[in-house]
Parts: C-alpha cells; sequence; structure tokens
C-alpha cells in the first residue's frame, strides 16, 4: 500500500505554456491537452543533474513561494508569509491579544500584557505580539530551507544520535 511522504526542495521555474514545455520536451502534445495552458518549468536537480518537469499556474502558485534572495530567508520573505495582523483589547484593559495569519493558513496567537490600564498601548502589545510570532515564524522557516537545500541525508551522514546525544561521524 502507498505511503504518504512530505518532501521539502529548492527548485527553478519559468513561466510556460504546456505546449512550448512539450516542445522543449521533443513531445507530441495529446489531443486533450491545452496546449495554451499556463504553467511552469520546473527544474530541480537530482545528484546535480538537471530534471524538468511542468506544473499548471494554478498547482504552481498553490505549492511554492518565491525567495527575494534564493537561499536566503529574508524579512521581506518572511513579511510576504503574514496575510493579515489582528489586535484586540482584552476586557481587563491591560492585554492585547494579537492574531497573525498566514499564507498557509497557519495561525499564530500572541499575548502581551502591561502592569496598569494607565500605562496599556493597544499598538505597543500588538506590535510586541507580531515581534514573538515573527520570531516563531524566522524559525519554521528556517528550518524549511535548511531542508530543501541540503535535504535529510546530508545531517545523516554528517551525525549520529545515541544514547539521546548527537556525535559527529
Amino acid at each position: 500500500m502507498a505511503k504518504k511522504y512530505i518532501g521539502c526542495e529548492i527548485i527553478q521555474a519559468e513561466p510556460i505554456t504546456l505546449g512550448a514545455y512539450n516542445i522543449f520536451r521533443g513531445w507530441t502534445i495529446p489531443q486533450d491537452e491545452n496546449p495554451n495552458e499556463k504553467g511552469y518549468k520546473i527544474t530541480y536537480f537530482i545528484r546535480g543533474k538537471a530534471q524538468y518537469t511542468y506544473k499548471p499556474k494554478s498547482d504552481f502558485d498553490r505549492t511554492y513561494y518565491q525567495l527575494e534572495e534564493g537561499t536566503k530567508i529574508t524579512q521581506g520573505d518572511l513579511n510576504g508569509f503574514v496575510e493579515e495582523l489582528r489586535a484586540t483589547t482584552e476586557p481587563n484593559g491591560r492585554s492585547t491579544i494579537t492574531r497573525l495569519d498566514t499564507i498557509t493558513g497557519f495561525n499564530g496567537i500572541e499575548v502581551s500584557t502591561c502592569v496598569s490600564k494607565e500605562n496599556y498601548s493597544q499598538l505597543m502589545g500588538a506590535e510586541i505580539g507580531k515581534k514573538k510570532f515573527e520570531d516563531k515564524l524566522w524559525l519554521a522557516l528556517g528550518f524549511m530551507l535548511r531542508w530543501a537545500v541540503y535535504g535529510l541525508d546530508d545531517y545523516k551522514k554528517k551525525y549520529r544520535v545515541q544514547s539521546g546525544r548527537t556525535k559527529n561521524a
């Protein structure tokens, strides 16, 4: 029985029609396919050798996020993942609940509280909540980028986990 897997990789992509992709591959387009369908020619590398595939634009846009600087997460990339920020004041008059929604549908909620109502600022509370969430998002995006660039084997070859401790191989 087939099992489900999750993967992460860095790709190169360029807009192309299905017809142009078939010409690039030297194939004849099947009669039941639309040669004008917009999509992307995806280039990925296996053991240093370029491999190609085609993905329709709607599937591509749902799957991939363009990085500003290739193999580095920037503040602009992080900002691009945050879709909406909402801040509300709790009835105690000293706490801000900040909710951040991301383009993946993953949401974060952070709380900040000050000592007295007299010193309370919803704007400041929202900024603190946003910073807390962004710190978590930096970690998540860094994790994904490391996986995409180096894969799983790179780490396994360099390190062995024994008795709960990591040791160089």
